[in-house]
């Protein structure tokens, strides 16, 4: 953090060029999201690029990256501030605690979170962004052990989408512009299982209930949309006396399986709903069971 404030560009001048860039992209390309990194020069207030931005682009959306923080202009008293601040930072993480935050004094649309699905989760419009791996960049050293298997992705579509956010993956290309195959191999993986449970992710929204277990330890989410519920079970398969733990369905329900062909037989056990699974699983990552209620 102490390394991003020391690069950060100071002064009027700087101010200005870098709305003038932002107002170059706007009206050349009315981007749907006017997404910030690092934070915005104090010398100029964004309301007013916001202002130009809905003009030109009136459905679009501003993210919450625009801190303004301003730095000593002695370029002495500047690095003792920064020597300060990166001592700040290292003791509070030898003790376990991340930086305070503070409501942003700016306006914004969404608020972005990197890499942990925050806990609890925003009540408002939010996303989660991360890596593949562990950068946001190309980085040759980086191996399998650093980066998101298939399951893994898929995994963290539903925790996101579970509590009402959007997931940013990014990529990293090479230096010949090509994606290696590294990153490649869970895209296409979690695209496969989108293709067959997407019912459950898009256009959905946080059901009264977030998350559970079965009875032999798989996670469950939920996601809701048009009067059905989706019960997702983290899982390549599903076990037979699939139980899903504190869940009550009314007489009449229907469950199935996407991807599965006819209703579920199911009923009402103690330790929740006991569901009667199909002899062979859809597909990998996860199994989808749409559940409605007369």
């Amino acid at each position: 953090m102490a390394d991003l404030m020391r690069q950060q560009g100071l002064g009027a001048e700087y101010a200005r060029y870098a709305t003038a860039q932002w107002t170059e992209l706007i009206d050349a390309y009315r981007p749907s999201v006017l997404w910030n990194d690092v934070g915005w020069p104090a010398e100029s207030d964004p309301h007013q690029l916001f202002a130009h931005y809905y003009d030109t682009v009136a459905d679009g959306v501003v993210n919450d990256r625009w801190t303004q923080l301003r730095l000593p202009a002695n370029r002495l008293a500047r690095a003792m501030y920064l020597r300060f601040v990166s001592l700040a930072l290292k003791a509070l993480a030898r003790a376990g605690r991340s930086l305070p935050q503070r409501p942003p004094s700016f306006h914004y649309d969404f608020q972005t979170h990197e890499y942990a699905v925050p806990d609890p989760a925003p009540t408002g419009p939010w996303e989660l962004c991360r890596g593949l791996g562990r950068s946001f960049g190309y980085d040759a050293q980086e191996t399998a052990a650093d980066t998101l298997t298939g399951t893994q992705l898929v995994h963290l579509l539903v925790e996101v989408v579970a509590h009402g956010g959007n997931l940013l993956v990014n990529v990293g290309p090479d230096g010949g512009g090509r994606v290696p195959e590294l990153q490649q191999r869970p895209l296409r993986e979690l695209g496969a299982w989108l293709e067959g449970n997407g019912e459950a992710i898009y256009a959905t929204h946080p059901w009264t209930q977030t998350a559970t277990t079965t009875t032999t330890g798989d996670q469950v989410r939920y996601t809701h949309k048009d009067g059905t519920v989706y019960a997702i079970v983290l899982a390549d398969d599903l076990t037979d006396g699939l139980t899903i733990c504190d869940l009550t369905l009314p007489a009449g329900s229907r469950v199935g399986l996407l991807g599965g062909a006819g209703d579920l037989p199911w009923t009402q056990a103690a330790g929740g709903l006991q569901v009667a699974p199909p002899p062979r699983p859809t597909g990998r990552h996860a199994q989808v069971l749409p559940i409605t209620t007369s």
